[in-house]
């Protein structure tokens, strides 16, 4: 619905309405969209929608888009008919300065078909979120609490290269007036990114032989690369440790009784691997 009549020509609108089209219009130069389509629809060719760029050539004006309200006034064009043109050419924040505000409804969520989605290290995915509603959604994507840098639009294309881009995704949906007043917002069920288990890589032995004093603190280590976080299991002569769980082994007050070849046992998913055994004296 119209907030004039429909049959209402565009130079009988209300000034402040008027220049909000114009603004709108200007906004990265949305009305080359519109003179290119209307243009074609009159067969006027590109000669005509560059003469808009002209200051003060048509009647003076001094922008392309006030230009172009002026040659469609000049044919006759009325609020809906530019209602038409605007929503052909998908200007539909420029159509909800004539139009009526419509309530804002997400029709398609992100979890569409499924609530989960795996994905491998490398690999590329694509959620998408879209919603209807006059001023027309924008878009803000989400991982977990923190919002998602140029991710303003309805799909959002992701490149896993970090395990740490496991989570939960969900989309912010608002709908923001011409004046840039938030007039709802919406949030969107959640999909949740499961990036699938890496084989475990060894990328720190621990040394391969220990010299150490009675009374002393026996500390070895080992660093790996896995996803997820291996189970860690130390071994001392083959004989499990109770404690030492960790990529770090520490024995306190160390003795003859600790003497021995220690390693670490690891494994996940889809591996499991130990480390080299070091000679403890």
């Amino acid at each position: 619905m119209y907030k004039f009549p429909e049959d209402l020509e565009l130079e009988e609108l209300p000034g402040n309405i008027y220049q909000e089209l114009l603004d709108e219009l200007d906004v990265d130069n949305n009305w080359i969209n519109l003179g290119e389509y209307v243009a074609k629809q009159l067969e006027l060719g590109s000669r005509w929608v560059r003469s808009l760029e002209g200051r003060g050539i048509i009647r003076g004006r001094v922008s392309p888009a006030d230009n172009l309200l002026c040659q469609l006034s000049i044919r006759m064009c009325t609020v809906g008919n530019l209602g038409e043109l605007l929503e052909d050419c998908g200007l539909f924040r420029a159509l909800s300065i004539l139009r009526e505000t419509e309530s804002l409804v997400i029709t398609r969520h992100p979890n569409f078909p499924c609530q989960q989605v795996k994905v491998s290290l490398g690999r590329k995915i694509q959620l998408i979120c879209e919603a209807t509603g006059l001023p027309p959604p924008s878009y803000a994507w989400y991982h977990g609490d923190s919002i998602l840098n140029n991710a303003g639009a309805k799909e959002l294309n992701l490149e896993i290269t970090r395990e740490d881009q496991e989570g939960e995704y969900k989309c912010l949906v608002s709908q923001v007036d011409i004046e840039g007043r938030i007039l709802e917002e919406l949030i969107s069920e959640s999909v949740y990114v499961t990036v699938n288990p890496t084989p475990i890589v060894i990328e720190r032995q621990p040394l391969r032989f220990v010299e150490i004093r009675k009374g002393k603190s026996l500390v070895l280590s080992c660093k790996v690369k896995s996803h997820p976080e291996p189970i860690y299991q130390w071994f001392r002569d083959n004989t499990k440790l109770e404690m030492q769980t960790s990529n770090v082994l520490e024995i306190e007050n160390f003795n003859a009784n600790d003497e021995g070849k220690y390693y670490c046992y690891m494994k996940n998913p889809v591996s499991e691997v130990c480390t080299e055994r070091c000679n403890v004296i």
